[in-house]
Order: C-alpha cells, then structure tokens, then sequence
C-alpha cells in the first residue's frame, strides 16, 4: 500500500488555508522541507514531526491514519461511506478526526464572514 501522508498533509493544509511556508515556520523546518514532505519526496517521515504538524491542526496520529485522501475529498463533497469490516473504533477515530476538521472549517469561515460584515460598517 502507497503512503498516501503526503497528499493527506497537502489536504489538510489546503482546507485550512495555510501556506507551505506557514507550517513550514511552524514546525521549524525550511520551506522547501516541507513542500517535499507533501510531494512524498520524503522517504521516512519521523512521527515526531508528523505530530507536530498535526498538533497544528488539532489532530491526533491515531485521527489521522484512521481516514484517507479520498475521506477527505468524500467530506468535502459532502459523501458519506462506511466500509463493513472496520471495527466501531476505526469509525470512531475517523469521524472524530473528520469532525475536528470539519468544526474547525466552520470556525474558520464563521470568522471570515464576520471580518467582512465588521469592515462594511
């Protein structure tokens, strides 16, 4: 199976509207580290710094592995599978973690949409 923590770290920044050098800044590595790390030019990624991403985003590894890029796309779309042999936890740890995305997305454009009231006032 491809690792795919690549893609999933490129999905998850791009659903919050952070730049390559944001949370390159954020976790401490160069820009140009980062951007490999998401093009999957990174053969081993220590979890040490995939947490530190992740902390970034309020997520857990355990939230993280437990959902694909495809989930990912399937929440933005609004699509919604289940697969019969996962076990209750593995659902659970996906929904949490999708749900924590989600809430955060909504947070974050609830926000942006008062910013624009406030300035045409």
């Amino acid at each position: 199976m491809k690792d795919c923590t690549g893609k999933k770290l490129y999905y998850i920044r791009i659903l919050h509207g952070y730049t390559q050098e944001y949370v390159a800044r954020k976790i401490g590595i160069s820009t140009s580290a980062y951007i490999d790390l998401e093009r999957g030019r990174t053969r081993k990624i220590p979890m040490g710094r995939v947490e530190d991403i992740l902390a970034i985003y309020g997520l857990t590894l355990e939230n993280f592995y437990s959902f694909g890029p495809d989930d990912l796309l399937g929440l933005i779309k609004g699509e919604n599978k289940s697969k019969e042999e996962e076990s209750l936890r593995q659902v659970m740890c996906r929904m949490d973690g999708m749900q924590k995305l989600l809430f955060q997305l909504v947070d974050k454009l609830s926000t942006h949409q008062v910013g624009r009231r406030v300035c045409k006032m």
